[in-house]
């Protein structure tokens, strides 16, 4: 198994997670994104899904507060599915609540909490400091002006780079702080020359602590939040490789590739059984298979 694959099955928690996991932290930035006021940090459940489904699926963190459900993401890397993850992942959280699926057919209506879904971007493209994406523009359209879809589902994302969103910062410290954090281990990483990537986020760590950027945190959760780091990092790598994978796979090129390693193995494949049905001399399918003599007669057993 490759380092892609271990972070793929290893990789849990974000640093973004770590910051706001204390209910007081993470209710503070729920007011500074909704203008409520709530003190009491005991009013905010949480309840975020243990496992993950797909790769990068698993939500960041997810509360019930006040007949709300929200939904909390930090996200380094754009993608236009962001609507679809959600929505599959609102519908997970709705089936934790169900006591028994006899409910579904019951006379009593079900009640839910409202679904929120709030992205916070923080990646290397330029972005609006506020924008949306909605589930309405994965669906097939027919061209007719005034078709609108039965089902929608919203994504808010925030751009939390350097020089974005000023005034939610100013209402959040810890948010604030997690953005000069990630600004600083960027700023690190792009200028280690002979270091290495570890170090690197080393000396990211022991900057911002000596200059009061969630000292408490990276005090308490150090070893936590450098595996943590190296996970994203590696996680935003292990992305741009799938992308290129799909890029290669689904070219022209690329299926014109495929078809022909699809009938160099059918090939193979009927060689294979011509030869176990003593059809075919076993030395003469090995040569036209392009296949040595003795890994030929192994693959026969």
């Amino acid at each position: 198994m490759n380092d892609h694959e271990n972070y793929v099955r290893e990789y849990k928690d974000t640093v973004f997670k770590i910051v706001f996991q204390e209910k007081k932290e993470l209710l503070a930035l729920y007011n500074a994104l909704s203008g409520k006021h709530y003190t009491n940090p005991d009013d905010l459940v949480i309840n975020t899904l243990k496992d993950a489904v797909f790769i990068g699926m698993k939500n960041d963190l997810s509360f019930l507060i006040d007949g709300h459900l929200n939904l909390f993401e930090q996200q380094s890397t754009y993608s236009p599915n962001m609507p679809l993850r959600g929505f599959l992942y609102v519908g997970d959280l709705y089936k934790e609540m169900l006591t028994n699926w006899r409910q579904l057919y019951s006379s009593k209506l079900i009640k839910l909490p409202m679904p929120h879904f709030t992205v916070f971007y923080n990646g290397p493209e330029d972005a609006a400091d506020y924008y949306e994406e909605r589930l309405s523009t994965a669906f097939y359209h027919s061209g007719e002006s005034n078709e609108t879809p039965d089902l929608e589902f919203i994504v808010h994302v925030y751009n939390i780079n350097a020089g974005h969103n000023a005034e939610l910062m100013s209402k959040c410290k810890k948010l604030q702080e997690y953005a000069q954090f990630v600004e600083t281990v960027r700023s690190c990483i792009a200028n280690r020359r002979e270091l290495s990537k570890e170090t690197a986020f080393q000396n990211a760590v022991e900057m911002c602590i000596e200059n009061g950027i969630l000292t408490d945190i990276l005090q308490k959760e150090r070893a936590r939040i450098m595996t943590s780091i190296l996970g994203e990092f590696d996680m935003d790598e292990y992305k741009e490789f799938i992308k290129e994978e799909y890029k290669q796979i689904y070219s022209e090129e690329g299926r014109a590739k495929g078809r022909a390693e699809g009938r160099a193995e059918g090939q193979k494949e009927l060689l294979i059984e011509l030869a176990k049905a003593n059809q075919l001399d076993v030395a003469i399918a090995a040569e036209r298979a392009h296949i040595p003599l003795e890994e030929f007669e192994k693959m026969l057993q």
